[in-house]
């Protein structure tokens, strides 16, 4: 069954409605930073559209990292153009939308980040990944001690409100 039709249908006629346009990336490459401030990761950010100022917008991302440096930590941001979403509610200035930790060298993590958004426009918007580390060289779509790669995924789906 089409991701779609399992969205649609598990959204039920009380929650939302259908699924009126689905966006996507789907980035091949390998991200390299040794940032500690946050930094786009290029190739995760997909714009859209939405067609009424009620309408949600369900972000689902994926992608495999790692540190080349045993016990540190990544930090992953969702942002909707420059603005932080998927926040704790009381910010402080490691938190953010998804923390992974090493315990080894080079050792892989899967970052999964869905969100259900409420954007209220019909202008243009875009979503995109940051990300910073407290050291070492992070990877997304590689481990760091091998050229053994993964496609990482993010995907809009634009839900009537």
């Amino acid at each position: 069954m089409a991701i779609t039709k399992l969205i649609a249908d598990s959204l039920g006629t009380g929650v939302g409605g259908k699924v009126l346009q689905v966006v996507s990336t789907t980035k091949t490459d390998v991200f390299e930073s040794t940032s500690t401030s946050y930094t786009d990761v290029t190739g995760l950010s997909v714009a859209i559209t939405p067609s009424a100022t009620s309408s949600k917008i369900f972000i689902q991302t994926n992608f495999l990292t790692s540190n080349g440096a045993g016990g540190r930590s990544m930090f992953f941001n969702l942002l909707r153009g420059s603005t932080n979403i998927a926040q704790p509610n009381s910010p402080g200035s490691t938190d953010c939308t998804l923390q992974l930790n090493t315990a080894a060298s080079n050792a892989t993590k899967i970052g999964t980040i869905t969100f259900l958004d409420s954007p209220s426009t019909t202008s243009a918007t875009t979503y995109k990944i940051q990300f910073k580390q407290d050291s070492g060289t992070t990877f997304v779509g590689r481990r760091g001690d091998s050229n053994q790669r993964s496609v990482s995924t993010m995907t809009l789906y634009e839900i009537a409100g």
